[in-house]
């Protein structure tokens, strides 16, 4: 009994250290998700002239049809799709207050940063209330800063990630060593 608990011990170890590789790995996918709908809601707006909510509306549509089959939870495809549904709901609220609103509504437990969730919050208090080409401008410099953040969070998932599936394992088998 002694030997199976140890065995059961050192296994969650190591399966703390790769589920911490995989939280990174979560992070990194949420950011390229999040930076191909801004450049899409980017599109929409410029190219298609849509209005902020119709532009905001065809990012959750979209979205949602290609991660639909992919993932479980919430995605950011989710985010938009409550936007859309808080303007609908709530029409004689600011843009700018409705995109807060659902900014707070994303869960605790999905793989973003506190950074993360305040630098999407902050684009929709940018958007709300200005003309076509100030939100080009903040789009772009939003999207800049998450390339930048994608850029980062690549590195911390080659190295970062690396680093704890090791220590996992090591922390695993050191636990084995220690009690047999």
């Amino acid at each position: 009994m002694r030997i199976l608990g140890i065995i059961f011990m050192s296994l969650s170890l190591t399966g703390g250290g790769f589920l911490l590789a995989e939280y990174k790995r979560e992070r990194l996918k949420m950011l390229v998700q999040l930076r191909q709908m801004i450049h899409y809601l980017k599109s929409q707006i410029l190219y298609s002239n849509a209005t902020l909510p119709e532009a905001v509306d065809e990012v959750g549509i979209q979205f949602e049809n290609q991660e639909n089959d992919r993932e479980q939870g919430w995605r950011p495809s989710s985010f938009f799709q409550d936007v859309s549904q808080l303007l609908e709901e709530q029409g004689n609220r600011p843009f700018s207050e409705v995109w807060r609103l659902a900014a707070e509504r994303i869960p605790p437990g999905v793989s973003l940063t506190k950074r993360d969730r305040e630098n999407l919050r902050s684009l929709g208090g940018k958007l709300g209330y200005t003309d076509r080409n100030m939100q080009e401008r903040t789009l772009l410099f939003y999207l800049e800063q998450l390339d930048e953040t994608t850029s980062n969070v690549k590195e911390e998932v080659e190295i970062v990630g690396k680093l704890y599936r090791t220590l996992g394992v090591a922390a695993g088998v050191f636990w084995f060593v220690l009690f047999i």
